[in-house]
């Protein structure tokens, strides 16, 4: 079970839900600044990417739906991640260990008081923000909010696979992705940032990137950015703000704090089982 007591394997998904990185027009537009991605392949419902590393060949799926499998596209290795289901289907072997994210989350807008659904400590850190706002909240450019993310003081090779992520993302995705800076009313200091990619194909949002400075820690300035993307998406009419990962036991422990922190806005949580795994000759 996951530190946070919420969200068991297996446990059902609402109807409308894609996740994100199940969407088709989401998964088109990663794949196309992708070198390694081959093709996006399969059908929808259980859509797959197929890429390579060096000569090795690799298909992965997201998906309930069992894949199907294109016979004559040359050997490689298919690993399909299931989200709820846990059986394990004629032709499959289930793989020892976790190769993909155990637990991630998302958070259903259910407007206007969208806040209720959160806990009583973040509600009250909510109306702290709305009464005193220490902080003026903008929307930035990508090349600034980067500016102020290369200056966070962190393990530098965490934040060098974060800039990438960020560039990379920022290239696919364009206009989709939105960066906040939260900065002092009176020198404009930088105090805290967060930025998300709009998926309106599924009416959802994406937790990208997000930082705040130690300076900053004990104020409510995080809370006052979770509500500006909440209100985001209520302006923009999204239904799911997907948070991405969240610790889970085994996980590295320096992510304990910020999933504590997010397991606070109404997040419903997938545990994901091992993969399924086939070699196609």
């Amino acid at each position: 079970m996951s530190m946070l007591m919420s969200g068991r394997m297996g446990d059902p998904l609402p109807a409308d839900y894609v996740p994100h990185r199940q969407d088709e027009a989401c998964m088109r537009r990663d794949a196309k600044e992708d070198r390694a991605i081959d093709a996006v392949v399969g059908a929808p419902g259980c859509l797959g990417r197929r890429w390579h590393h060096g000569p090795l060949r690799f298909e992965g799926y997201l998906s309930d739906q069992e894949p199907k499998i294109e016979i004559g596209a040359g050997r490689r290795l298919v690993i399909w991640q299931p989200i709820t289901r846990l059986d394990r289907p004629k032709g499959w072997f289930r793989s020892p260990s976790m190769m993909n994210l155990r637990q991630t989350g998302f958070a259903t807008i259910a407007p206007p008081e969208y806040w209720k659904s959160w806990t009583s400590h973040a509600q009250r850190h909510r109306r702290h923000w709305l009464h005193h706002k220490p902080y003026e909240i903008v929307a930035v450019p990508f090349e600034e909010f980067l500016a102020a993310y290369e200056q966070t003081k962190m393990d530098w090779i965490l934040q060098k696979l974060f800039l990438w992520l960020m560039r990379k993302k920022h290239k696919a995705h364009g206009e989709l992705v939105h960066y906040l800076l939260a900065k002092t009313r009176d020198d404009k200091r930088v105090m805290a940032g967060f930025a998300f990619f709009d998926v309106p194909e599924s009416r959802q949002s994406v937790h990208l990137i997000s930082f705040i400075k130690p300076e900053a820690e004990k104020t409510s300035v995080g809370t006052g950015l979770m509500d500006e993307w909440f209100q985001h998406g209520v302006r923009t009419g999204l239904k799911y703000l997907d948070f991405d990962c969240f610790y889970y036991k085994g996980d590295p422990k320096d992510w304990r704090g910020f999933s504590k922190f997010k397991s606070q806005f109404g997040i419903h949580f997938i545990v994901y089982p091992n993969p399924l795994m086939r070699f196609v000759r």
